[in-house]
């Protein structure tokens, strides 16, 4: 779907990914601030820079399949509080990912296992092992 679509479609609120999907492409929805509600279904692997940058998105769960957050994926999300990803797949968080999203008060880290752990704020983050670049 063309970036231009979103950029004309002012009353766009939430966006709904379509299972299968397996990119969120680079710039998709980047300084929408009527978008306050983004599903990512299970499917995708890369979500590409500043694809839901600036957005008014309030919860954000990572898909379970998921291995790349390209720079600045969520940066200016200042209204986003509560994250929540599984740590099996993660490999790659990139610059200024979440730069900005100053409201996170909340991190569930989603395990096999193990029941869902989350932080009262966000003051101290434990990455999975399967991180291996950061920036």
């Amino acid at each position: 779907m063309p970036v231009k679509f979103f950029n004309d479609a002012a009353a766009i609120r939430t966006v709904k990914f379509a299972q299968g999907t397996e990119t969120v492409m680079a710039g998709l929805l980047e300084d929408l601030s009527r978008i306050n509600v983004v599903n990512i279904p299970d499917t995708v692997v890369r979500i590409g820079a500043r694809s839901i940058k600036g957005t008014s998105i309030t919860e954000l769960a990572l898909p379970e399949k998921l291995t790349v957050i390209e720079d600045s994926a969520f940066e200016n999300c200042t209204k986003l509080t509560s994250v929540t990803w599984h740590d099996h797949t993660l490999e790659k968080i990139g610059n200024a990912a979440f730069k900005g999203c100053t409201a996170v008060k909340g991190l569930t880290l989603a395990q096999e296992n193990a029941a869902e752990s989350s932080t009262e704020a966000a003051q101290i983050i434990e990455l999975p092992d399967s991180v291996t670049v950061i920036g």
